[in-house]
Order: C-alpha cells, then structure tokens, then sequence
C-alpha cells in the first residue's frame, strides 16, 4: 500500500510539473502573440514602400501551386493587413481590382505574406 501511495504522490506532482510548464508556455506565446499584433499595427514606412512597388502582376503571376488552400490569416497578419489598406492607397487599388473578379481575397493576402516575407521559392525546388 506504501508503494502505491508514494507512485500516485510522485505521478499527482508530475502532472502538476507538467501543467506548469504549460501554464508558462502558453503565457508566453499569448504575450508574443499580444506584442506581435501591437507591432503588426504600426505600418512603418518601409511596409507601404513595400506595398507601393506591388503590382496586379505580383498577385497574378504568382504560382497557385505555391498557396495552401488551408491558409488562414491570423490575428496579427489580419491587423497589419487592415492598417496597411488604410495608409496605402496603391495596395488598396490592386485588391479592389482582383478581388474578387480574378482571385480570393484569402490568396491576395496569402501571396502578399509569402512575398513580404520572401518566401518564394521555384516550382520544384520542394524538397519534401
């Protein structure tokens, strides 16, 4: 009986290590997803001239195959994504032309993230 009592002590403070340790990661990931929004909101100069040297052909030339139909805009990509359309009239212009007559607004955003972040890559070079 002794034997069992010290194992369920041991495995009752384990569980408890262990949420712990959750408890702080998730706080950790909420504030640098907090500070990420905060900073995704602030459009810096170099974002709009970023924005301004866009085209339509930017989005349209853009492989299809490189987009991922699961793809979702999260918080912080959706506030910088918003403000950006406040302060540059030229992305603005570009989105209303494309969309929705030429591609979804889910692409639009999901090309301008992969290309601001340069993440292209050439059909083929997958490696997976």
């Amino acid at each position: 009986m002794g034997d069992q009592f010290f194992s369920l002590l041991g495995f009752d403070y384990a569980k408890r290590q262990v949420q712990n340790a959750i408890d702080a990661a998730t706080k950790i990931v909420s504030d640098e997803c907090d500070r990420d929004i905060a900073q995704s909101e602030e459009v810096t100069h170099l974002d709009i001239e970023f924005a301004e040297g866009l085209t339509a052909e930017t989005f349209t030339a853009f492989p299809r195959s490189q987009l991922d139909d699961a793809w979702i805009m999260v918080p912080s990509q959706e506030a910088h994504a918003k403000r950006l359309l406040e302060v540059c009239a030229h992305l603005r212009q570009i989105r209303f032309s494309l969309c929705p007559k030429r591609m979804k607004d889910e692409q639009f955003w999901q090309i301008y993230f992969i290309v601001v972040r340069g993440d292209t890559f050439a059909a083929g070079d997958d490696d997976d």
